[in-house]
């Protein structure tokens, strides 16, 4: 008997440790699996030449369905000088509202070291959200670079980006790449000179009506890119303002909907029944459409909704990015993350108590076992 009692506490001291050292080391997992799920910041670059003597190197930035907060980008341009490096903001109905914070550069050698800080912009109707798709985010305009070439390379280490309600911010950034000056251009013409062939014209340019002018906007005289026309949502897909639906559609709370039945979650129709008056013993009844959703009876509302206040589409704003200030937070509503780092430290509670509790079963049979077979006086 002595044997068994003993071999049973063992057993349930040895199955208490067991399960809480289990129950610790797949915490840990999903703590580390959750940490690796940070939204990211893609970059990727491209380059044009402006003519024989300049070079025009585009950033472009990837936010995977996030909400830009900003940028800290920093690197090199490699075979450049400071004084003849330059950085423009990408404008057009495609890209982002951003702010300038900073920008910076310093000769280092035959290389320029770069700085530059952007933010988004704090209106809460601005576009900051790519949508999955790579948008511009600014370019370096390099002048009579050595060798007409540029070497382009982020400092990974120093460099950051932030997305709305994401700490822990992952960004991808290209490897470092070198351009050249297209050389068979500069002998070329460029926008609004005369031309008889398209092959007179520089790279992007076609002879029209004997003027060089810029693909695809050929009617433009100052060669300029067309507007972007929007991304142009279907029904009761995600909007941040109006200009993300199509033309029939409005944003409503976040969700391109009817503008004439907002409420609808199909944009059918609203329709109103009146009742005709009995010209027959059968009247016959009144045609009303297959889309469309009634609103009211002989001018009585079905039903009468309070009014709601306007959507937001952005509900915070931007976070914090260091080293430099930006515009104080507001709370940023509970993430997936958040609410699954809580529901795991719940579960790790109740498996540690599961765990004491057979050890201190195991320490309170050993205990009753040992009282029972105290020597008597």
């Amino acid at each position: 008997m002595p044997i068994v009692l003993g071999g049973l506490v063992f057993v349930l001291l040895v199955a208490g440790l067991l399960f809480a050292l289990s129950t610790l080391k797949t915490s840990k997992d999903i703590r580390q699996k959750a940490s690796g799920s940070s939204s990211q910041i893609q970059l990727t670059l491209s380059a044009d030449t402006i003519d024989s003597s300049h070079i025009r190197v585009n950033v472009f930035i990837n936010t995977q369905e996030n909400q830009l907060a900003g940028v800290d980008l920093r690197g090199t341009l490699a075979s450049a000088n400071a004084s003849d490096v330059s950085i423009t903001n990408s404008s057009g109905g495609n890209s982002l509202a951003i702010d300038d914070v900073f920008d910076k550069f310093t000769q280092s050698g035959s290389a320029v070291m770069f700085r530059t800080v952007r933010f988004a912009q704090l209106d809460p109707t601005a576009v900051t959200n790519t949508h999955g798709q790579s948008v511009p985010l600014l370019s370096f305009v390099v002048a009579n670079p050595q060798n007409q070439q540029i070497t382009i390379s982020f400092d990974v280490g120093n460099s950051s980006g932030s997305v709305v309600g994401m700490p822990n911010t992952v960004v991808d950034y290209p490897a470092s790449q070198t351009f050249s000056i297209n050389t068979s251009s500069q002998n070329k013409k460029t926008c609004g000179q005369n031309c008889a062939t398209d092959t007179e014209c520089q790279d992007g340019f076609q002879c029209y009506k004997g003027l060089c002018r810029h693909q695809p906007n050929l009617e433009d005289q100052y060669c300029g890119t067309p507007p972007d026309q929007g991304i142009h949502r279907g029904c009761n897909e995600y909007c941040a303002n109006n200009s993300e639906c199509g033309s029939q559609f409005t944003c409503y709370f976040n969700q391109c909907r009817n503008p004439k039945n907002v409420k609808s979650t199909s944009c059918k129709n609203s329709f109103v029944v009146r009742k005709k008056a009995k010209a027959s013993p059968s009247p016959s009844p009144e045609t009303i459409p297959s889309d469309a959703t009634i609103l009211a009876v002989d001018g009585q509302p079905l039903t009468s909704p309070s009014p709601s206040p306007s959507p937001t589409p952005f509900p915070t704003p931007l976070p914090t990015l260091p080293p430099v200030s930006t515009p104080l937070p507001t709370e940023v509503p509970q993430t997936t993350d958040q609410t699954a780092n809580t529901s795991n430290s719940s579960n790790l509670l109740t498996s540690v108590l599961m765990g004491a509790g057979l050890i201190g079963a195991g320490v309170a049979i050993y205990l009753l076992y040992k009282r029972s077979h105290r020597p008597q006086v």
